[in-house]
């Protein structure tokens, strides 16, 4: 099982992106220890990115894909930046990964 959510890079986003997890799990019969343990992953990534990577820059949006196997369960965010100045555009670009 694939699902994937994009969202705006804002701490608020947080909440949305742990009821993602949660409603993935549920389908996908992840234990809840597991599903604990994959949310305070993501979300503690995302805070890193939220309040670190976009440090004086437009916010822009993060993108968490989850993906189930048998025994496995990967998570990918990735994060998607729109520099609104040719300054911006000099700074790197914060991955999450």
């Amino acid at each position: 099982m694939k699902s994937q959510s994009t969202r705006a890079a804002e701490l608020e986003t947080l909440a949305t992106f742990r009821d993602f997890i949660d409603e993935f799990c549920l389908l996908s019969g992840v234990g809840d220890d597991a599903c604990h343990d994959i949310k305070l992953a993501v979300d503690e990534a995302c805070t890193n990115v939220v309040t670190h990577g976009y440090a004086g820059m437009n916010l822009g949006s993060i993108m968490l894909a989850l993906e189930f196997e048998p025994q496995l369960v990967q998570s990918k965010s990735q994060t998607l930046v729109i520099p609104s100045s040719p300054r911006s555009r000099s700074r790197r670009t914060p991955k999450l990964g």
